[in-house]
């Protein structure tokens, strides 16, 4: 992957954001990455019991049920439709 590509891609896709939403997602996003005194998995990704609760009631639910979610290619036609992605 060549980073500065990417980091130019990111950069040309924010750029044509109206959605106030998305910039709001991305603003937050930003400042979870860089607030130092939040606990953090993974580079952006904040921990706490309710977040894990929450997790394990959706992997529970799933193992119960695999079939009961949308298929991917469905879930990434509506994200690609509502954001661009």
């Amino acid at each position: 992957m060549d980073l500065q590509a990417e980091k130019l891609k990111l950069i040309n896709w924010i750029s044509k954001q109206d959605d106030e939403s998305v910039i709001a997602w991305l603003s937050e996003l930003v400042k979870l990455r860089n607030d130092g005194s939040s606990k953090v998995i993974g580079p952006q990704f904040p921990h706490n019991n309710d977040h894990k609760r929450i997790l394990d009631q959706r992997l529970e639910e799933h193992h119960l049920d695999p079939n009961s979610g949308k298929p991917w290619s469905a879930l990434k036609s509506e994200l690609n439709s509502k954001y661009g992605l």
